[in-house]
């Protein structure tokens, strides 16, 4: 269910995109946010049931509204920073190694 549930992906606040995602998770797994930018790029990730994987979303700003611009599902989810790079998005683990680099903007 949390690998796969839709999720809208526009928002008019903040405050309804992260009621939204945190609404897939499963009771008694993990979710949080992914250290980034706050004001230009908020990630959340939330742990899929009984795996070592994680579903992240990628949310940003477009005038007064939160857009949801990724939302993918990472194997042997290790990831804690996230930046922003040109025209990626580069995700890192506890040692600031990349981990994964994805384009920004594909959920429109």
């Amino acid at each position: 269910m949390a690998a796969n549930t839709a999720v809208k992906k526009r928002f008019s606040a903040w405050e309804e995109a992260g009621h939204e995602v945190l609404s897939v998770r499963f009771p008694g797994y993990g979710s949080g946010f992914m250290k980034s930018d706050w004001e230009s790029l908020r990630v959340f990730s939330i742990e899929i049931p009984k795996t070592e994987d994680c579903r992240v979303f990628v949310l940003q700003p477009s005038g007064s509204e939160w857009l949801l611009t990724d939302d993918f599902l990472a194997l042997n989810c290790g990831m804690l920073d996230v930046t922003q790079e040109d025209e990626t998005i580069v995700f890192r683990d506890a040692v600031r190694k990349s981990r994964l680099v994805r384009p920004r903007n594909r959920v429109q």
